[in-house]
């Protein structure tokens, strides 16, 4: 079951059909707070479903807030949608307390009011029956809010475990204090109208936006010091802004642009190559090794002559080793996009007459960007050329993760890698000897009954800092 709609089936015979779907997963209800009061058998339905992972609930209100308060464990996404102007932070903070499990979380219209400062000056009481307001949701590692005022501050008492942050266009910051425990955060979604929170030291991926270039986003980016940078752009942005940007962006690895072409005008790419040029010469002398460019608005363009254009970019920018270009239109959805249109991958080649592009395959690209986002993962790469090795080791090894890296970290001086899914296990080593270590770690893994050999061969693919099939 996907859908029920009340309005066709009537408010009591959905509720009974709720009851029969224990196995369901995924839940959304709209109006909620309306269903409750003249339905309150819902809720029991709801409080029934002990497999649920994600709900999403629109039109809510302190009954709604009661009920998810109430949910299976089980449930580890809540996206809550309230009634606009109903709600504070005081309100939500006193009636709201979801399952410990809760590790993404979605806030709608949540008001901050300037006579709450007061009530949240101190510090937050320890959560136990009778309390006014939960001290915190350890578990919430995402936190997406829209529509409304953010309070910083309290946000980051509330959220101390959070690691990725995204903020509408139609909220806004309000006052920080230095003493939160946001100190580093892997991902952060935002406009650049106003400084980042001064909790906030450190941001593996920002994101911004708006095309909006000022002080106080340059201010911002040099704040954060981000490994990752995406934003949005036009062809009026020239090389004064981009070479601000890459001073104040020392640690810069991967670009990801979003340019709003002018559809009335009918551009084309040769109207972008200006604009292209400006941005290869900032990137001359920085370790970016990643760009992305999404032209949007731009479905009618061909491939062959903006490939042109972008070899003459990476003959200049030659820290560029591998370039992504997309074009048709940008849609947004909350917090992300996605586009549609077409996308290639390529990857900058040394050759005798000049640096040249060679096609990549779109998987390759892809998951060569998801690695570079991911910051557990980005830290376990060395981005500028050592050798590494994934293992696909059978489902029936006896091994463990321990087992194998202690043995090749003993042996051979390797290091491994936490595993990007489950079996899998990634090597990497400067060592120069790539064939005789793969061999002698694979034996080594025979001998020791580590690895079913009926099963899987060890090495599924092998490579110098990343693909380039």
């Amino acid at each position: 079951m996907s859908y029920i709609c009340p309005n066709t089936l009537g408010l009591a015979p959905c509720a009974q059909l709720l009851f029969r779907t224990e196995n369901l997963r995924e839940l959304q209800i709209c109006k909620l707070e309306g269903l409750l009061q003249h339905e309150p058998r819902y809720g029991d339905a709801i409080l029934a479903l002990k497999h649920l992972v994600s709900v999403k609930f629109t039109g809510a209100g302190p009954l709604a807030l009661n009920l998810i308060s109430r949910l299976s464990s089980s449930v580890r996404n809540v996206v809550l949608f309230l009634e606009p102007g109903t709600m504070t932070w005081h309100d939500l903070l006193s009636q709201f307390r979801p399952t410990p499990n809760v590790q993404k979380l979605e806030l709608c219209h949540v008001r901050w009011l300037p006579s709450e400062e007061d009530v949240f000056s101190g510090p937050l009481p320890q959560p136990r029956k009778g309390d006014g307001i939960t001290a915190c949701w350890p578990n919430v590692r995402t936190l997406n809010l829209l529509r409304g005022a953010v309070p910083m501050h309290i946000c980051a008492r509330v959220f101390p475990g959070l690691r990725n942050l995204a903020v509408s266009e139609k909220s806004l910051w309000t006052t920080s204090c230095d003493n939160s425990n946001w100190q580093v955060l892997d991902r952060v979604s935002t406009i650049p109208r106003s400084l980042l929170p001064t909790t906030i030291r450190s941001v593996h991926h920002l994101r911004l936006l708006l095309v909006e270039y000022t002080e106080n986003l340059l201010l911002s980016i040099e704040k954060v010091s981000p490994a990752i940078l995406s934003l949005r752009s036009d062809s009026a942005i020239d090389h004064i802004f981009w070479r601000s940007l890459m001073q104040r962006a020392p640690n810069l690895r991967c670009l990801d642009v979003v340019v709003e072409c002018e559809s009335e005008r009918q551009e084309t790419p040769e109207d972008y190559l200006l604009w292209l040029l400006d941005l290869a010469n900032a990137l001359a002398a920085t370790r970016v090794m990643c760009v992305r460019i999404r032209f949007n608005k731009a479905e009618g363009w061909d491939v062959a002559p903006l490939r042109a254009h972008l070899s003459r970019f990476i003959a200049t920018a030659k820290p560029v080793r591998y370039l992504s270009a997309e074009c048709g239109s940008v849609v947004f959805r909350g917090h992300e996009d996605d586009l549609c249109g077409w996308r290639r991958w390529w990857r900058a080649q040394n050759t005798p007459g000049g640096r040249v592009l060679k096609d990549m395959s779109f998987e390759v690209g892809e998951e060569l960007l998801e690695k570079l986002c991911d910051a557990r993962l980005f830290k376990t790469m060395d981005l500028d050329g050592t050798f590494a090795i994934a293992l696909l080791l059978s489902g029936s090894h006896c091994c463990t993760h321990q087992c194998v890296r202690a043995y090749g970290q003993r042996k051979l001086g390797l290091l491994l890698h936490l595993p990007r899914r489950p079996g899998q296990h990634v090597l990497s080593w400067t060592s120069a000897s790539v064939p005789r270590n793969i061999l002698r770690f694979a034996r080594g893994l025979d001998a020791l009954g580590y690895h079913n050999r009926h099963h899987t061969d060890i090495p599924i693919c092998s490579t110098r800092a990343f693909p380039t099939r």
